[in-house]
């Protein structure tokens, strides 16, 4: 007599509901992974505010140019601590560019929108920008904003265009992700600070991950690593 399979569906049915029921009652009641830790972007507002002062000898005029996005509500309000704890600088505007606009550019400024908004600000003494870089910027475009050359300041991860633009002498100072690690720098790793409760500090995860490169630097270590998503 052939056996019925009825009660084997049964069983195997029974077993598939249970685990699929145990996987949804895991789900639920898993923990949610912690939140990004957002210090490392207040410290890149941080290391250009600084960078913008020393370039100022603590004197000047201000603009960023920033991505409307919550990101940049963080290194922004690390920027503008510093810039006004600075009794004779001055942060003249903030522009706030929608991220529609720079998704139009790749990620990154149009040059149009890019010279509009230096026109509008040609008497400031300082852009700073963490929308990136205009890796077609050249000289020659720079007498079309005005004999006043402000210092150009920009946080650019991607490296995108950084080199070519210090070789100009039109960028002064940049914010760019650290090239891979090799044998010679794991032999020599930076040191690492750790806060009471025991987190690596803001500043070594930042100094871990980007370098902050100026005209004399050594540009050879900027690599170009494409254009991160906007943040």
């Amino acid at each position: 007599m052939t056996r019925s399979k009825k009660p084997v569906f049964i069983t195997v049915l029974v077993v598939v509901l249970i685990a699929a029921l145990a996987s949804i009652f895991w789900n639920l009641h898993e923990p949610a992974p912690p939140p990004p830790d957002p210090r490392p972007l207040y410290e890149a507002g941080d290391a250009l505010a600084d960078e913008t002062a020393r370039l100022l000898a603590n004197k000047g005029t201000v603009v960023v140019l920033a991505p409307d996005t919550e990101d940049a509500n963080l290194y922004l309000a690390a920027f503008e601590k510093i810039i006004q704890q600075q009794k004779n600088m001055q942060l003249k505007a903030v522009e706030r560019v929608k991220v529609e606009q720079l998704r139009k550019g790749h990620g990154r400024l149009e040059s149009a929108l890019f010279f509009d908004l230096l026109r509008k600000h040609s008497n400031a003494d300082a852009v700073v920008s963490f929308l990136g870089l205009l890796p077609d910027l050249k000289p020659e475009d720079l007498p079309t904003l005005g004999e006043h050359r402000p210092k150009f300041l920009a946080n650019a991860p991607s490296g995108i265009g950084v080199k070519k633009l210090f070789d100009q002498g039109i960028l002064d100072v940049a914010i760019v992700r650290r090239p891979p690690p090799t044998l010679q720098s794991l032999s020599n790793p930076p040191k690492v600070t750790y806060d009471p409760d025991g987190r690596i500090s803001p500043r070594s995860a930042f100094e871990a991950n980007f370098m902050i490169v100026t005209a004399d630097s050594d540009h050879s270590q900027i690599t170009e690593l494409g254009t991160p998503p906007v943040r």
